[in-house]
């Protein structure tokens, strides 16, 4: 599995970078309406999707496969769900947005503590699987208001998009000492 996410390190950071844009926008445009953030969201979770459904794809391992498996189709399914459901509220929002981190983040988890089990991961991945649980948690506490729910999900989007931006580059490091010590066995 780590080799698989080395060799597609720029999937990690293309999520990352997309919840970053998600946060930024919703932090920026606090004016946004509803009918926006939900295009935002909606956005966001269908990316994501199509990212971590490629990364299934490429996954090696059957378990990591089924787990990668679920948690882009789910991704994608609330990515969904937000474009069609045409009356979506506030706390509808809210409730994708948290059944979103709290699956994904879950998830990020178990892989993240199967490649440390393995000897492969480090920190980052367990970070961000642990940021996005509890922010998923955290968005199900009682807020004051459409307003705060923003901030709150902006503020998961723009975390969990740095570590995961931090990860892909670290990944693309693995990746270029990996090749450039294949390249000094093949000189040898």
């Amino acid at each position: 599995m780590y080799d698989a996410l080395v060799d597609n390190w720029w999937a990690m950071a293309l999520r990352g970078s997309a919840a970053v844009l998600f946060g930024l926008l919703a932090l920026v445009m606090p004016g946004l309406t509803l009918g926006g953030l939900i295009t935002l969201f909606a956005a966001f979770a269908l990316a994501d999707g199509a990212i971590t459904l490629y990364l299934a794809w490429r996954a090696p391992s059957p378990i990591d496969r089924r787990l990668l498996l679920v948690d882009g189709a789910t991704s994608a399914a609330l990515g969904l769900l937000a474009l069609v459901w045409s009356d979506l509220s506030t706390f509808g929002l809210l409730l994708l947005v948290a059944i979103r981190a709290i699956l994904g983040g879950a998830i990020e988890l178990v892989v993240a503590l199967r490649l440390r089990h393995r000897g492969d991961g480090d920190w980052l991945p367990t970070a961000t699987g642990a940021a996005t649980l509890v922010a998923g948690l955290v968005l199900l506490l009682p807020a004051s208001g459409a307003v705060a729910m923003l901030w709150w999900i902006a503020v998961y989007a723009l975390v969990v998009g740095a570590l995961l931006i931090i990860l892909g580059l670290r990944l693309r490091e693995a990746a270029h000492e990996s090749a450039n010590d294949g390249g000094m066995i093949a000189a040898a």
